[in-house]
């Protein structure tokens, strides 16, 4: 991921972490089917984020969290809610360790 505040940070890419906590305002059939067609599928999620950053940058990890919490709502139902987090693994600052997270969650009212 090319995710930093100068351009000489994000001309090496980095290491950039996604959760996603995804409410279902209904369980999905797969609680019962056990089937992968009745719900939504991770590595599809996973997979849509890290095509959608590949031919970009960003500079700060709240618009990254932004833009894919928008591109994740795609592939759910209307009606869950979701909370995205991420987490720049190894921000290039002094004193900082454990990485950066920030998150986005349309769970509850603040």
């Amino acid at each position: 991921m090319r995710l930093g505040c100068e351009a000489p940070e994000r001309a090496v890419p980095q290491a950039v972490d996604l959760a996603l906590v995804i409410d279902f305002a209904t369980a999905p059939a797969a609680c019962t089917s056990d089937e992968l067609a009745d719900t939504v599928c991770y590595a599809e999620l996973a997979g849509l984020a890290g095509a959608y950053c590949a031919a970009r940058e960003f500079r700060l990890v709240e618009r990254l969290a932004f833009e894919l919490r928008d591109v994740v709502r795609t592939r759910l139902p209307h009606d869950a809610r979701l909370a995205l987090t991420v987490t720049k693994v190894a921000p290039p600052v002094p004193g900082l360790s454990g990485g950066v997270r920030f998150t986005i969650d349309d769970r509850e009212p603040r």
